[in-house]
């Protein structure tokens, strides 16, 4: 395929994505898997085009060579204070508009730093109530007590690994951080539910709808959230590399 066609075919692919709303670092994860590389895709997001590639003897950075005085990664080479280029590279962002963990993401943010404390008392007590002496006798007159709180159990565990998944993709930036919030906080409204409605079938006690109607409503507004925001289209665009060191 010639240099046009490429050209061509990197404008038609973005005007595709951004028709769908699609973040900077989304585009650049689509333009990679139709073949081409991160600095041609940062270039063309640019509006510098296609970079020259690299002929046989020649130099790959063309005419911005360094023997010129140019720096030859172009006009998204490193500056002063800024993060170098990268897999973990924060890249300037294609929508303007709000950017950073600030505003309303300051509530997630404050409640993945306070929400596990809640999660570990309740599996403490979970804990110890499944070690009680008692429990063979409340079983017994309860069948499927015991399996209900083992279930519970269960229940926690799950939420206290996508609690830990979801506060490192949050705080590192990560292009999956939306997603992740969205299945931590679907997980918080439902799970409860089924374990409360198991529990109470077994023990023939009304449940109480307004305390677990709470997080279906809190998951009605923040998921929409983390799916629409602007501001979390803009935050979220890092992508993990082994070969990079961890940025906060």
């Amino acid at each position: 395929m010639s240099a046009d066609d490429r050209q061509q075919q990197a404008e038609q692919a973005i005007a595709e994505f951004r028709q769908r709303g699609m973040s900077r670092g989304g585009m650049l994860e689509a333009l990679a898997e139709r073949g081409f590389t991160e600095y041609e895709a940062d270039c063309v997001l640019d509006g510098h085009g296609l970079p020259p590639r690299e002929s046989a003897g020649g130099d790959p950075a063309g005419p911005l060579s360094e023997s010129a005085g140019v720096d030859p990664a172009g006009p998204r080479s490193e500056s002063v204070g800024s993060d170098p280029p990268g897999p973990w590279s924060a890249s300037p962002t294609l929508d303007p508009g709000p950017t950073g963990i600030g505003g309303w993401l300051l509530l997630p943010a404050l409640s993945l730093l306070v929400g596990l404390d809640p999660l570990i008392d309740e599996l403490r007590a979970l804990l110890e109530l499944l070690g009680s002496e008692q429990l063979p006798e409340v079983a017994a007159q309860y069948p499927g007590f015991e399996f209900g709180l083992k279930l519970a159990l269960a229940a926690l565990v799950a939420l206290l690994v996508l609690h830990g998944v979801a506060a490192l993709l949050f705080f590192t930036k990560n292009h999956r951080a939306p997603m992740a919030m969205m299945v931590l906080i679907a997980a918080r409204a439902i799970l409860p539910l089924g374990i409360a409605l198991c529990l109470s079938s077994i023990l023939g006690e009304p449940l109480d709808t307004k305390e677990l109607a709470m997080p279906l409503f809190s998951a009605g507004i923040w998921i929409p959230y983390f799916r629409f925001s602007v501001r979390v289209q803009n935050t979220f665009v890092r992508r993990w590399s082994f070969a990079t060191p961890l940025r906060w």
